[in-house]
């Protein structure tokens, strides 16, 4: 985390630099959703069946990925009307 807060500048003299409301909430999403894929894939039993866990685990990141595309879409469709 601190190699990236370097590499973008944040800690530079000039305090040019702009956080991105929409960036930050994405990339702390991210984390969430890849700390629950762990957790969760952790907990599945280990004598489950890897077909149906495979499945699990790829309806799981599907439906992840549906309700993100959704809130992107409200987010995209009220910018758009704002302006």
């Amino acid at each position: 985390m601190a190699g990236t807060l370097l590499a973008v500048g944040l800690f530079e003299q000039k305090n040019d630099v702009e956080l991105n409301i929409a960036g930050v909430v994405y990339g702390l999403a991210s984390a969430v959703t890849y700390s629950l894929f762990l957790f969760l894939t952790y907990r599945l039993q280990a004598d489950c069946d890897p077909v149906q866990k495979s499945a699990m685990m790829i309806i799981s990141a599907g439906m992840t990925i549906g309700i993100l595309l959704i809130l992107a879409g409200i987010m995209i469709a009220e910018h758009t009307a704002r302006q």
